[in-house]
């Protein structure tokens, strides 16, 4: 009983190692999931990016002892633990506001089913998770699909203003994404 409050305790102190073993167990379902089921193929392919997902982390831990990487593995985990939050937290505001908003605007979309040049045919904003997608991928420089569309929406124009607002904040806010992590 002492011994497992002690292992949880340790485990608070080191989240890479949770992940890790998390990742670890993931390889067992994989496994058991490979045995036991017949169209696991998928599955298998989900858990597989999760695991190297999350054993990147813990090989981090231990490249801390070598004496060239030492340092930069340190600087990466205060990069993350302080700078990458902070934007991250302000970026999810921005974008989830932006989403939103975009998605307000494609509610009234009346375009054709056609494809037109790079237009493809639909309203591409048509769930709210669609729409923080391409915002995001609209922060990195991929608006064509989107764009086209916009004189297909009842608010042509709102939409036009929108995007000309959304550009350049996104623009801002990675260049001091870059400029923090130098």
């Amino acid at each position: 009983n002492l011994g497992s409050k002690c292992f949880c305790r340790t485990l608070l102190l080191s989240p890479s190692r949770i992940i890790f073993l998390s990742s670890c167990l993931m390889v067992e379902l994989s496994f058991m999931a490979r045995v036991i089921l017949s169209r696991t193929q998928d599955i298998q392919t989900y858990l597989t990016v999760f695991i190297v997902l999350g054993t990147w982390p813990y090989f981090l831990f231990f490249c801390r002892g070598v004496k060239i990487l030492g340092p930069f593995v340190l600087l990466i985990y205060k990069v993350i633990l302080s700078d990458l939050i902070k934007f991250g937290i302000i970026y999810l505001i921005f974008v989830l506001g932006f989403s939103q908003s975009f998605y307000i605007i494609f509610s009234s979309y009346h375009g054709n089913n056609e494809q037109s040049g790079k237009c493809r045919p639909g309203n591409p904003l048509k769930s709210i998770s669609e729409s923080i997608m391409n915002t995001i991928l609209m922060s990195l420089n991929d608006f064509d699909r989107i764009t086209c569309h916009f004189d297909q929406t009842s608010h042509s124009s709102l939409s036009n203003i929108m995007f000309l607002l959304y550009m350049p904040i996104s623009a801002v806010l990675l260049i001091n994404l870059f400029i923090a992590m130098i």
